[in-house]
């Protein structure tokens, strides 16, 4: 078969809108890898040090911290007993692709970026694939036009560069057409097309943060962030500039002829010789005059310092992190209530990129359990994928708050919704904790019968038919 002029239109649609994502993602992957030149104002750095690599990693601090606290952990239902099956198939199937790997990729990808991908594609067997694969997708090499309604991909498009030229795919809900086009060709051609009538796109959109006028997700690293390290990076500069011009204090000697700069033997001196000190005495001229020698103070770098860490803290602030994460501290030390109220924020934005994350791949082994089955359980919406806490509390915590919801009686008596909202428990682990009441109240209950004493028991049916 040949593209046929719809499927090609659409293909160069794609690989346009794919080429401007491309020029604004590289941007930012400059500012995350600390890649970027420093933006010369051409007032006061001299050519020669135009060049010179100073480099700010602030722009990884954002990204790094949220990739760090947003970590697929695994699969819980709120009906454990009745979905174990399942569960134990989608753990398998997280084990086997290394999803906690793949989803730091996707995570980083779309807070650089503000979005990223995920495939899902049948795996070969017979060569020790998995029998279904999730990847991570680049967003410089994929691109689809998202729908607003379903929430889902309407086509996508991926090309990677090859040795000859390009190789991608077209994906359709009813196909996937493979094609390929030399590096001297703008057509793109066929060489492969599999039917699979799917109905949807294998490929998953991972939108970070996003809102009304930002639907295909934002970037971790803001215009108000490069704005930042952009003057950072030219301050860093000017530190470099003073240190090597006037960070040693400059002399100026008057009155010195050219006799002046020959030793004893008349053998002519350097300038080097007079900054180290070899030359302690100096002749009179004709006239009986000395030269005299006069000082130009050093310069202090503690006022571009002082710039450097007001910008520091213009980012943190842009960011939502403590300027200590910049390397800068205040002269007195935080107190633990001060710096568990500096990463409250970073806590809040790590569980609002989770939610988005948990959509993402939960759509994304739906599609997985499709191409495995047909079809999604009954249960599928009791299935949910679990992320570490971001707030990361520690083991003694965590007991902590535990024994004192076991003295309160939580796990005892059935309570209102909103107590266990109060409680800080989320819907999974209000459901789980209300199936483990019900079971033990049902065990409590035949545990009670079986020790009574048997004549007390009154199994008679209360229609009085005694059978």
């Amino acid at each position: 078969m040949t593209l046929s002029f719809d499927e090609a239109s659409l293909i160069n649609k794609l690989e346009s809108k794919l080429k401007k994502k491309v020029w604004k993602n590289l941007d930012n992957y400059n500012y995350y890898d600390g890649r970027l030149k420093v933006k010369d104002l051409g007032v006061s750095i001299p050519k020669r040090l135009k060049n010179l690599d100073d480099v700010l990693g602030w722009a990884s601090a954002p990204v790094d911290t949220l990739t760090e606290r947003v970590q697929f952990d695994s699969w819980y239902s709120a009906n454990i007993d009745d979905d174990q099956d399942l569960i134990n198939d989608l753990i398998a199937q997280y084990k086997m692709n290394n999803v906690d790997l793949e989803q730091q990729k996707v995570a980083k990808d779309s807070f650089i970026t503000g979005h990223s991908y995920i495939s899902v594609g049948v795996g070969d067997t017979t060569i020790g694939e998995p029998p279904i694969i999730y990847m991570a997708e680049s967003p410089n090499e994929v691109y689809g036009d998202f729908n607003l309604r379903t929430k889902r991909l309407d086509n996508a498009l991926k090309k990677v560069k090859s040795e000859k030229g390009w190789i991608g795919a077209l994906y359709l809900p009813d196909q996937t057409i493979y094609i390929a086009k030399g590096n001297n060709s703008s057509m793109w051609v066929e060489t492969d097309r599999q039917v699979h009538d799917l109905g949807f796109i294998p490929i998953v959109p991972v939108i970070n943060n996003p809102d009304t006028n930002n639907l295909r997700g934002r970037s971790e690293i803001t215009k108000p962030l490069k704005s930042v390290i952009d003057s950072g990076m030219r301050i860093l500069l000017l530190a470099e500039v003073g240190n090597a011009y006037y960070a040693l204090p400059q002399f100026f000697l008057l009155g010195a002829d050219a006799s002046s700069y020959y030793d004893a033997d008349g053998n002519p001196t350097t300038y080097m010789d007079w900054l180290a000190g070899k030359i302690k005495v100096l002749p009179a001229d004709s006239n009986g005059q000395s030269p005299q020698m006069t000082q130009v103070a050093a310069n202090d770098a503690g006022n571009i310092l002082d710039q450097l860490t007001i910008y520091a803290t213009l980012a943190a602030r842009e960011i939502g992190l403590p300027p200590s994460y910049f390397g800068f501290d205040t002269v007195n030390p935080s107190s633990a209530d001060a710096i568990q109220l500096a990463d409250e924020r970073v806590i809040t934005k790590a569980n609002n990129r989770i939610k988005h994350q948990k959509q993402a791949w939960k759509q994304a082994f739906a599609y997985g359990q499709i191409m495995l089955n047909g079809d999604l359980p009954d249960s599928w919406l009791n299935i949910e994928p679990v992320f570490i806490d971001p707030a990361t509390p520690t083991p003694a915590a965590t007991a902590d708050r535990l024994s004192k919801l076991q003295a309160l009686g939580v796990f005892d008596k059935d309570l209102p919704q909103w107590v266990y909202k109060e409680l800080g428990l989320t819907d999974m682990e209000i459901a789980q904790t209300k199936d483990f009441i019900q079971k033990s109240q049902g065990n409590q209950l035949i545990n009670t019968l079986l020790t009574q004493n048997p004549s007390t028991i009154n199994l008679t049916p209360s229609d009085g038919t005694g059978s």
